[in-house]
């Protein structure tokens, strides 16, 4: 429910193993809610580099009722002892100019890949997560949040995050605090 409209979006996500150090990102989704885009698609290749880098050049898709959006993305991730550094930027060309903008993770992990604590930050025009036409409309944007995750079992996950960010639209400048908690049970 967004802005008093109800919506729902069906997305399929699915990392491919291409070679060894080399995998795939593809998803594609679609709503006939007006708070979605009609059709939403994906892909990277992701590439392990020397010294614990990896890489990544992707592209995201957005048609919003035959309003079409590219967005291009490229990451590079480091992986040091029990952290990860992680910087990305997005690029979305239009008629009216190209936005950018960029994002960093600091993950400090705990004992395995399920236990870590998480700091993001993000400021840009182009959204890391295109979810709603106003994200692709913003004039610029800066968030910043904090994300954890721990097991209960082998099979049961809990996380959460809590986050602010400021959106400068054409209209108005949106301020949010954002609380999330989920709990992840693998089959």
């Amino acid at each position: 429910n967004r802005f008093s409209t109800n919506g729902l979006q069906m997305e399929i996500d699915a990392y491919p193993s291409l070679a060894p150090g080399l995998y795939a990102y593809v998803s594609v989704g679609a709503s006939a809610s007006s708070i979605f885009p009609d059709v939403r698609g994906g892909a990277s290749l992701y590439k392990s580099l020397p010294r614990s880098f990896s890489a990544e050049l992707g592209a995201r898709y957005l048609n919003f009722g035959g309003s079409e959006t590219v967005i291009y993305t490229a990451s590079l991730t480091r992986y040091y002892g029990n952290y990860l550094f992680r910087g990305a930027t997005y690029v979305t060309p239009s008629t009216s100019g190209t936005s950018v903008s960029g994002g960093g993770r600091v993950r400090r992990y705990f004992g395995d890949a399920n236990t870590y604590l998480s700091v993001n930050g993000s400021v840009g025009t182009s959204p890391s997560d295109p979810l709603f036409v106003e994200d692709v409309r913003r004039r610029s944007s800066w968030s910043v949040s904090l994300d954890g995750q721990v097991p209960l079992s082998p099979r049961t996950l809990v996380s959460g995050s809590v986050g602010y960010d400021e959106e400068e639209l054409r209209t108005r400048v949106v301020k949010r605090v954002s609380v999330s908690a989920s709990v992840t049970y693998k089959f």
